[in-house]
Parts: structure tokens; sequence; C-alpha cells
């Protein structure tokens, strides 16, 4: 992650599945690399085990995503 802005524990909260909640402890950018893509403004909540990606927000900067049951594990 770059950009990298450091949040006070206790200002950010997101609910996931479940509503089950974390802390938000910083916000920067990740690259991924497959098309060399630059996502921005990238959540750091240390406590997830899998990382999250909300297409809605990737698909309204113009990225074209595709999702191929024949591809999927």
């Amino acid at each position: 992650m770059t950009n990298f802005v450091s949040i006070p524990t206790g200002n950010w909260l997101v609910a996931i599945v479940d509503d089950f909640k974390h802390w938000v402890e910083g916000i920067g950018d990740v690259f991924i690399t497959t098309n060399i893509i630059i996502v921005t403004k990238v959540l750091y909540i240390p406590n997830l085990r899998q990382n999250l990606l909300l297409v809605e927000q990737v698909a309204s900067n113009g990225v074209v995503i595709l999702f191929d049951e024949d591809t999927l594990p």
C-alpha cells in the first residue's frame, strides 16, 4: 500500500457480513499488477483475513469487470 495515512482507532468503523464490525486503521492506494491498475482510497483493516474489493467503486471509475464461471476455482 502506498500513500498510506493512519486513521486514529475509534474514528471509522466498517460493517461486513452479518454486521460484524472492524475498525479502519488507515487509508492508501493499492496496485493491482495484472493490468497495472491503481485502486485509490483503499481502507486498511488489519483484522480482516481476506482482501475485499467493492466492484461498484471500481466500475464507477471506468474499469470493466468480467466474471467468468469457467475460470472460478
